[in-house]
C-alpha cells in the first residue's frame, strides 16, 4: 500500500471508517458508488443537466433548484412597482444594477454552478462577501416591493434580475435587455462557498480568468466593467488615467480595470468603445443576458431562455403569462 493508505489507519477519525467498511462490505459498496457519481459527474452542475436513464434522483453535493413554476407570474404590476420605487433615483438604479451583477457573476462555465438563479445572494456565505457588502440592503428593499405588492408567486431571484434590468434601461433610453421569467428561489447558501471572486496578481490575469470561468467574450467582459455608468464616456475617461497615472503614478482606477488599458488587446477593445458607443451597447446587452440566463438549465445542451425575442411595452395586453419557457423582454421608457 501506498503511504496515504497507510496513514490512515494511524488518524483517529478515519481509522473509524476503516474499521466499518471492513466489517461492512455492502455499505463500503454504497458509499463508494455515491462517491464515485459526486466524482465523476460533480462539473456536470445540477442534476437537471444529466441525461439518460442511469441517472440518480438529485444529489446534495449537485445544489439542484426547484423546477420552474407551470405557468409564469404576471410581471408587469412587478416590473411598474420596482420602477415606482427607483422614480429617478441614480443611487438606486445603480445599486440595483450592482446587486443583480453581483448575483450572477457567481456563475462558472468551467463546471456550471453559481449564477442568480436561486438568489443565494440572500444567504451566507454570499450576504458576507465583501464585494456585496454595498448591495444587500437593497435585497430588502426588494423584499419590501414584492411584500407590499403581494407578489408571492415570483421569486426573489426573478425580482433582482427584473430590477437589474429595468434600472439598465431606465439609465441607457436606448438599451434593450431581454428578461426571461421563472427564475426560482433556493433554500440556503450551500453551494456558494467555492464561488467567492478570486483575486490574483498581476490584476490582468484576475480579469482574464473571471471571464474566462464565466465563459464571456472579452468584448462582452470588458463592456460588463461599466455596467452602473454605460456608456463610451466611461471608457474615454478610463483611457484620460492612462496617461495621468502614466504622469502622476497614482489613478482612482482599480488596478483591474487599469488592466484593460495595460493590456494591448484590451486596450483596443476600451479604444473601440470609447469611439462607438452602438458597438458598446450590443456587446454589454449580450454580455448581460448571457450573464443573467446562463443558470438557466434545462438539459446539458438547452437553456431555457434560449432565442429569448418577445417585446413587451407597458400597456401592452398580449403580455405572454402561459409559458415558462416563454421569453419575455421588458423594455420601460
Amino acid at each position: 500500500m501506498l503511504t496515504p493508505d497507510m496513514a490512515l489507519s494511524h488518524d483517529e477519525s478515519y481509522i473509524e471508517y476503516i474499521k466499518m467498511y471492513a466489517q461492512d462490505r455492502e455499505l463500503f459498496d454504497a458509499d463508494f458508488a455515491k462517491a464515485w457519481y459526486a466524482l465523476t459527474s460533480a462539473d456536470m452542475g445540477p442534476a437537471t443537466r444529466c441525461i439518460g436513464d442511469m441517472v440518480p434522483p438529485p444529489q446534495p453535493f449537485q445544489h439542484t433548484l426547484p423546477d420552474s413554476p407551470e405557468t409564469l407570474p404576471d410581471y408587469v404590476p412587478v416590473a411598474e412597482a420596482i420602477e415606482d420605487y427607483m422614480e429617478d433615483d441614480s443611487e438606486d438604479m445603480k445599486m440595483f444594477i450592482q446587486l443583480a451583477l453581483n448575483c450572477a457573476s457567481t456563475f462558472r462555465a468551467t463546471d456550471y454552478r453559481g449564477g442568480c438563479n436561486g438568489a443565494k445572494i440572500r444567504f451566507s456565505p454570499e450576504s458576507e462577501w465583501e464585494s456585496n457588502a454595498a448591495v444587500v440592503d437593497y435585497i430588502s428593499y426588494l423584499e419590501q416591493i414584492k411584500s407590499d405588492g403581494g407578489f408571492d408567486d415570483v421569486s426573489m431571484a426573478d425580482m433582482i434580475v427584473l430590477a437589474g434590468n429595468i434600472a439598465l434601461e431606465k439609465s441607457n433610453p436606448d438599451l434593450d435587455l431581454d428578461f426571461c421569467g421563472g427564475y426560482v428561489d433556493a433554500e440556503d447558501g450551500s453551494g456558494s462557498d467555492v464561488l467567492a471572486p478570486r483575486s490574483y496578481s498581476p490584476a490582468i490575469i484576475t480579469v482574464t480568468d473571471d471571464w474566462a470561468v464565466k465563459g464571456l467574450t472579452p468584448e462582452q467582459g470588458v463592456a460588463l466593467f461599466s455596467s452602473t455608468s454605460l456608456g463610451s464616456q466611461y471608457y474615454i475617461d478610463l483611457l484620460a488615467a492612462d496617461y495621468i497615472s502614466s504622469y502622476h503614478g497614482t489613478s482612482e482606477y482599480s488596478p483591474e480595470e487599469l488592466a484593460l488599458i495595460e493590456d494591448e488587446d484590451l486596450k483596443k477593445i476600451v479604444q473601440t468603445f470609447a469611439d462607438d458607443e452602438t458597438a458598446l451597447l450590443e456587446a454589454f446587452a449580450s454580455g448581460w443576458t448571457y450573464l443573467m440566463t446562463a443558470d438557466r438549465f434545462t438539459n446539458n445542451r438547452d437553456n431555457a431562455c434560449a432565442g429569448v425575442s418577445t417585446t413587451y411595452k407597458a400597456g401592452d395586453d398580449d403580455f405572454p403569462q402561459d409559458d415558462v419557457f416563454e421569453p419575455v423582454r421588458l423594455m420601460w421608457q
